[in-house]
């Protein structure tokens, strides 16, 4: 009984030897995660897009609306008869030092019935924005206050157009759309 009594106890103590030199060799480590939420991207208008007044010729045509608000034709025969046009304007607000993308889709100008001309080759001042007619886009990066961009534009104006008040928001046109997104 005697030697059943050492073998506990020589076992227990191994056992805890065993327990104890375990630990010995053991490490932990408390990992600490972060993240930090940007708040989100804003667009906030400004000035609609006006190419004024526009005699349409006989020749398509290229009406160019400049970021300093100037109407011009730049290819065809159409005449501008009231410059007093408007390059469009929004506020852009991203979080400091946060990259973003910019993209504009072309717009359609409708009269309300079945005639259309469409405004596309958008740029803004500092290039900031470009396309090339296709809605690409470009990058930039937030300051974390609101920046105001200024967009020009061309509008394709048919041989002959037909007399009318045109825009995006009659019945047959599509708005021009100003995507920014967080890169």
């Amino acid at each position: 009984m005697m030697k059943t009594n050492k073998q506990l106890k020589a076992g227990a103590l191994a056992l805890l030897a065993g327990l104890y030199s375990a630990a010995a060799f053991s490490a932990s480590y408390d990992g600490v995660a972060t993240a930090t939420i940007v708040a989100p991207i804003t667009l906030t208008a400004g000035a609609d897009m006006s190419f004024g007044s526009i005699s349409a010729g006989t020749a398509a045509s290229t009406v160019n609306v400049s970021s300093g608000n100037l109407v011009a034709v730049t290819v065809g025969d159409a005449v501008v008869t009231d410059d007093a046009g408007a390059a469009l304007t929004f506020a852009l607000t991203a979080a400091l030092d946060a990259s973003y993308s910019i993209s504009i889709a072309d717009g359609v100008l409708g009269d309300g019935g079945t005639n259309t001309m469409t405004v596309s080759n958008f740029v803004s001042s500092g290039n900031l924005v470009t396309d090339g007619g296709d809605g690409s886009s470009a990058t930039g990066t937030g300051t974390g206050n609101p920046e105001t961009v200024t967009v020009s534009a061309d509008l394709a104006v048919a041989a002959n157009q037909p007399a009318g008040d045109y825009s995006t928001a009659n019945g047959n046109g599509t708005p021009i759309v100003i995507t920014a997104d967080y890169q």
